[in-house]
C-alpha cells in the first residue's frame, strides 16, 4: 500500500493528478447530501403517503432496483416541466466535508491544477473559498467548455452536469442535467473535448462516482485512448485498502458481470482499483503531504435533512397528481397491479385525467389484459370531449397494441391517422414511427413463418428499418436512451432478418447494454430474445439457446404471456434444430397452449406444423 501512496504522492507534487468527485463525495458529514438512492427513497416515500409506513418502506425497498433516479425525475419533469428542477434546493444544505477540504487543501499548496465533479451542489467553492488564498474559475455553462483547459493558471472547478449556483453565489438551476432525458441527450461536444483533454493529460483519482453516466460520461471514459493512470476508489467499509492493478480486474471480469468501474479500470494499462474506506485512502494522502497541518476528519453517521421538500410549493399541491405519479412510477419499473390502482384514483376533472386512462391501457397490456386495454382506448378516441393531443396518443398506442395481435391494417390505419392529426412533442413522433416499424416487422416474420415470397418479405423489413431509422433521428434530438434502446433492437431484428448481421450484432448488444444500465428487465428479456434469434440466423444454436433461456427466465417474471409463448416457441424450434426432439416438443406444447388461449392465430399455425414436424421425424 505505501508503494500506491507514494507514486500518487510524487505525482501530485508534479501536478499531474486530478480528482473525479461523484456524489458519495458529498455524503458523508457535514456535507450530509443525499445521494441519488437517497433522493429516490425520500421523493417516492412522498408519492405513497398514504399508505401505512411499513407497507410504504417496503414497496420503496422493492422499487429501488428497479428504477433509476434520472428516470424516476423525468416522471416529475414531465408533469411540472422546467420548475420540477427546484426540487433539488435540497442540495443547498450542508457544508463541505473533509474530500472537499482535502481538494481545497491541494489547490491552495498548486498541487493539483483541477476538480471535475458530476455534482452540482457547491460545496467544493465552498471550501475553496474558506481557504481565502485560492483563486478559481468555475466552469458548469456550456459557453464555459469553448475555453482552453486551465489556461490562466487559475485552479479549475469542472461541473460536467451543471451547477446549483454560479461562482457570485446566483442560482442557475437551469444548467443541471438529471432527467433521463437530459443525461441522454447527445453531450455537447465542447464538453466531449474538454472531458477527453483532462482524461488524455492527467492522472485521475475517482472518488465517490459509481461511473453509472452510462449515457454521457461513462462511454467517453471507457472509448478514450491515454498512457495516463486512472485509480479508482471503491468505497466499501472494511479495514485496510485492497489494491488491484488493471490486468487483476480483467482477470476477475472474465468471470463475472463487472461494475462500470471495474470495466473503466480493465480498459487502461495502469489502471487501479482500491477497495476500502475513502477516509483511509484520503488519510494517507494527507498524512504524508500535510502532517499535521491537516487530517480528516471521521465521518459520522449520514442523516439526510429533506426539511427544504415540506416547503417545496409543487410538493405540497401534489395530492392533484401523487396517483398519477404514482401509477406511472409503478409502469416505469413493470409493477402494473400497482400501476393501475394508483392511475384508476386519479380524478376526472385533473388535467392528467386522460393521460391517465392511456397509462392504463399500457399497463393492462402488459399485465395480460388487451382486450380491455383496447376498449379503454377506443372509448378515449371516440370521446368528443377528449383534446385532440390525447386522441393523437391513443391512436399511437392503439396502433402499437393491434401490431402486438398481428392486425396490420388496422394497426397502420391508426398510426397513419395521428400522423395526419399531427403528434404534438417528438416523443410522441418519434414513438409514432418506431410503432409503423414494429407492424412491418412483425409482420415479415409471419409472413417467413408462413412461407410468403421473399420480396414481400424484404419490402416490409425495409419499410421497417426506413421507419426506425425516422424514429432513431428524432430520439437522438430528444434524448431519451429508452426509446432509442427500443429502436435499436429493432433495427438489430430488421438487419437480421436481412442478414445484416454486423450491424444486427452492434445493434442488439447496444441495446441490451443500454436496458440493463436503465433497469429495464422486460425489455431486457425481449432483446435477449432477440439475440437468441441473431444467433440462430447465424447456424451458432448453443449460443441461441443459451440467450433464449436467459430470455425466458426473465420473462416468466416480467414479460407478458404472449412474449413469454413466443421464447418457448424460439426454445422449441431451436432444441428441434439441434436434434433434441423431446425438448423440443415440451417447449412448443407449452408455447401452443397459450397461442390458443390468446387466440394468436398465426402463431398458433406456425407452432402446430413445427410440432407435426418433430413428430414425423
Amino acid at each position: 500500500m505505501k508503494s500506491i501512496f507514494s507514486e500518487i504522492i510524487e505525482k501530485l507534487r508534479n501536478g499531474q493528478v486530478i480528482f473525479f468527485l461523484g456524489a458519495g463525495a458529498s455524503a458523508d458529514a457535514p456535507a450530509n447530501l443525499p445521494i441519488s438512492s437517497a433522493l429516490f427513497r425520500e421523493f417516492a416515500s412522498r408519492l405513497l403517503i398514504s399508505d401505512p409506513e411499513r407497507k410504504r418502506n417496503q414497496i420503496v425497498s422493492r422499487l429501488e432496483g428497479k428504477l433509476r433516479f434520472e428516470v424516476f425525475f423525468q416522471l416529475f419533469t414531465n408533469v411540472f416541466s422546467e420548475s420540477a428542477i427546484d426540487m433539488l434546493g435540497i442540495l443547498e444544505s450542508g457544508q463541505p466535508n473533509y474530500i472537499h477540504a482535502f481538494i481545497a487543501n491541494l489547490a491552495s499548496q498548486n498541487l493539483s491544477p483541477l476538480v471535475a465533479t458530476t455534482n452540482f451542489d457547491s460545496l467544493l467553492e465552498k471550501a475553496l473559498v474558506s481557504q481565502g488564498s485560492v483563486d478559481f474559475d468555475l466552469l458548469y455553462s456550456s459557453d464555459d467548455f469553448k475555453k482552453p483547459l486551465n489556461k490562466n493558471g487559475r485552479f479549475q472547478v469542472i461541473k460536467l452536469h451543471g451547477s446549483l449556483r454560479n461562482k457570485s453565489n446566483e442560482k442557475v438551476y437551469n444548467s443541471i442535467q438529471i432527467s433521463i432525458n437530459q443525461v441522454g441527450r447527445n453531450i455537447e461536444k465542447d464538453k466531449i473535448n474538454c472531458f477527453k483533454m483532462i482524461l488524455k493529460k492527467y492522472d485521475i483519482i475517482f472518488v465517490g462516482y459509481s461511473g453509472m453516466d452510462d449515457f454521457d460520461l461513462l462511454p467517453i471514459l471507457l472509448k478514450t485512448k491515454s498512457d495516463k493512470s486512472i485509480y479508482w476508489i471503491n468505497h466499501i467499509s472494511v479495514p485496510g485498502l485492497n489494491v488491484m492493478r488493471s490486468h487483476d480486474v480483467t482477470r476477475r471480469l472474465d468471470s463475472v458481470a463487472g461494475s462500470n468501474c471495474e470495466k473503466a479500470v480493465s480498459s487502461r494499462k495502469n489502471g487501479y482499483l482500491i477497495e476500502g474506506s475513502t477516509s483511509s485512502f484520503i488519510s494517507g494522502i494527507t498524512y504524508q503531504l500535510f502532517k499535521d497541518r491537516m487530517r480528516p476528519q471521521k465521518s459520522r453517521r449520514t442523516i439526510y435533512d429533506f426539511s427544504y421538500l415540506d416547503n417545496w410549493e409543487k410538493l405540497c399541491e401534489l395530492p392533484t397528481y401523487r396517483n398519477y405519479l404514482a401509477g406511472m412510477m409503478f409502469i416505469e419499473a413493470g409493477e402494473y397491479k400497482h400501476a393501475l390502482k394508483y392511475l384508476r384514483k386519479v380524478p376526472a376533472e385533473s388535467d392528467r385525467y386522460h393521460m391517465s386512462i392511456i397509462q392504463q391501457a399500457v399497463a393492462l397490456k402488459y399485465s395480460n389484459s388487451a382486450e380491455t386495454a383496447r376498449d379503454l382506448l377506443v372509448q378515449l378516441i371516440n370521446n368528443a370531449s377528449t383534446p385532440q393531443s390525447i386522441v393523437t396518443k391513443a391512436l399511437i398506442q392503439l396502433g402499437f397494441l393491434e401490431s402486438e395481435h398481428n392486425n396490420f391494417t388496422i394497426a397502420r390505419r391508426h398510426l397513419f391517422r395521428a400522423a395526419r392529426m399531427g403528434p404534438e412533442n417528438d416523443t410522441d413522433l418519434s414513438t409514432l414511427h418506431n410503432n409503423l416499424g414494429i407492424s412491418y416487422l412483425i409482420e415479415s416474420e409471419l409472413f417467413e413463418l408462413s412461407g410468403k415470397p421473399r420480396y414481400t418479405i424484404t419490402y416490409r423489413l425495409n419499410r421497417a428499418i426506413e421507419s426506425f431509422n425516422l424514429a432513431r433521428r428524432i430520439t437522438i434530438r430528444m434524448g431519451n436512451p429508452y426509446q432509442l434502446a427500443n429502436i435499436d433492437d429493432n433495427l438489430a431484428l430488421s438487419y437480421g432478418f436481412l442478414g445484416k448481421f454486423k450491424q444486427a450484432k452492434s445493434k442488439h448488444f447496444e441495446a441490451l447494454r443500454n436496458y440493463r444500465s436503465l433497469y429495464q428487465r422486460r425489455e431486457e428479456a425481449s432483446c435477449l430474445d432477440n439475440i437468441g434469434v441473431f444467433y440462430k440466423k447465424q447456424g451458432n444454436y448453443p449460443l441461441a439457446l443459451r440467450y433464449y433461456l436467459d430470455a425466458h427466465k426473465m420473462k416468466e417474471k416480467y414479460s407478458t404471456l404472449r412474449r413469454l409463448a413466443l421464447t418457448k416457441h424460439n426454445l422449441g424450434e431451436i432444441y428441434y434444430l439441434s436434434g433434441d426432439k423431446k425438448n423440443a416438443l415440451k417447449w412448443l406444447l407449452e408455447a401452443k397452449s397459450i397461442f390458443k388461449d390468446e387466440n394468436l392465430l398465426h402463431y398458433l399455425d406456425s407452432v402446430s406444423r413445427m410440432i407435426e414436424e418433430v413428430k414425423s421425424t
